[in-house]
């Protein structure tokens, strides 16, 4: 919590970042952050994941306007304390690396809330930002679940001419007879003329360990392209005993394309 208090009152560039499932939903899943996806999308739902996991990520991208790179990410998380749950993550990035730190509380039953703070250090230069997240993750029925999401809470005049600016993101996790997952993750945009994104997902549960995956998205921030674009993903996921493995392909209206891999530990 001391971390956290120390991420007050600055402004960051975009220090998201999207796991392969992520990447694969179209940037959905606020309302059910599996795996390690908590740190990066939604603090409050921690709580709802009782185990200690490992993340490793990778995404290589490339455009047709020339710019390309690679991001790499490492993340612990731990759901498993009475007290509190916490996670936290590192990001490196061509423009620099990022630090990811969230702490959550169930407070009451089938009910999360989370912070979170995030840090950027850019290569070459002597000085860092920062920013917060804000979460509350609620479960009221069993096929159904909902998150409000507030990032960049303090939204600064320098991150809104990069596009980073405060959204609000209300996810929502729909169950459709235990074969179908749909992803519907409305983003408010209060400072861009109250304009309104989206990211949106589904998950076919083709095996009781396998998962295929389909995304679409508008009006989105995309971590490689620190920008807003629209377009589509797809991937798939494999969840063994100790261990998940995921792959997502994801391809931009303005002609950026990535490929996502990645592998989460479970203790």
């Amino acid at each position: 919590m001391f971390i956290l208090t120390l991420l007050i009152g600055f402004s960051a560039y975009s220090s998201d970042y999207h796991s392969p499932r992520t990447a694969s939903l179209g940037g959905a899943g606020h309302a059910t952050a599996l795996g390690n996806d908590s740190v990066y999308l939604n603090p409050a739902y921690t709580p709802f994941i009782s185990a200690t996991s490992v993340g490793l990520y990778w995404t290589n991208w490339n455009s047709n306007f020339g710019a390309y790179g690679r991001n790499y990410s490492v993340s612990i998380q731990d759901g498993r304390s009475d007290i509190f749950q916490a996670a936290l993550s590192h990001t490196q990035r061509d423009d620099g690396r990022f630090i990811h730190v969230g702490a959550s509380k169930s407070l009451i039953e089938k009910t999360g809330l989370g912070i979170g703070g995030k840090i950027y250090f850019p290569n070459n230069q002597n000085w860092t930002a920062s920013d917060m997240t804000i979460a509350m993750t609620a479960v009221p029925i069993a096929w159904f679940q909902l998150a409000i999401v507030v990032d960049n809470v303090f939204e600064s005049a320098y991150g809104r001419t990069i596009n980073l600016t405060r959204e609000w993101i209300f996810g929502t996790r729909t169950s459709v007879l235990g074969i179908l997952t749909l992803y519907i993750d409305p983003i408010f945009l209060p400072s861009l003329n109250q304009t309104w994104g989206f990211e949106s997902g589904a998950e076919f549960h083709v095996m009781t360990d396998l998962n295929l995956r389909l995304g679409l998205f508008n009006n989105a921030m995309i971590p490689m392209l620190a920008r807003r674009d629209q377009g589509w993903s797809l991937g798939a996921g494999w969840t063994g005993p100790r261990i998940s493995l995921d792959y997502a392909y994801l391809q931009t209206q303005t002609g950026a394309n990535s490929h996502n891999f990645g592998a989460t530990l479970y203790f």
